[in-house]
C-alpha cells in the first residue's frame, strides 16, 4: 500500500516535522506490512536534516513538483 505523508519539512533521511499533534506518529507506529510511506512537500520544504525524537516515524521518499527523492532510511 502507499501512504501519502504532509509534514513543515523533510530531509534526506526520511525525517519528517510535522505540525506538532503527533497524529500521523501515532497513526503509523505499526503500517501494514510493504506499506510504501511517501511524503509530499515543495522542493523549499527539503532541509539537511530535522531533529528526530524516538516516536518519529519516517518516509521512504518525498515527492515534490520536480520529483520525487529517495531518502536513506536506516
Amino acid at each position: 500500500g502507499l501512504v501519502l505523508v504532509p509534514g513543515l519539512g523533510f530531509d534526506g533521511a526520511g525525517r519528517r516535522l510535522g505540525f506538532g499533534g503527533g497524529f500521523y506518529d501515532r497513526l503509523l507506529a505499526k503500517p501494514p506490512r510493504k506499506t510504501f510511506l511517501l511524503g509530499h512537500a515543495h522542493a523549499f520544504q527539503l532541509v539537511s536534516r530535522l531533529p528526530v525524537e524516538p516516536h518519529d516515524i519516517k518516509v521512504k521518499a518525498v515527492a515534490t513538483p520536480q520529483g520525487v527523492i529517495r531518502c536513506r532510511v536506516r
